[in-house]
């Protein structure tokens, strides 16, 4: 579920970048230097606690 989430995400995201294009912001596939990873990224013992 979370899995699907994330990819979901980062579909969205990747659109929003396609239709923006920031010259601030990096090429999308480069994660963002400023902001945090994420959740999705987090290792897998994180969603057992959850």
């Amino acid at each position: 579920m979370q899995a699907e989430r994330c990819a979901a995400d980062s579909l969205r995201d990747f659109h929003t970048s396609s239709g923006k294009k920031p010259l601030s912001q990096p090429p999308y596939p480069k994660p963002h230097p400023t902001l945090p990873p994420r959740p999705c990224l987090r290792p897998p013992r994180h969603s057992g606690e959850l």
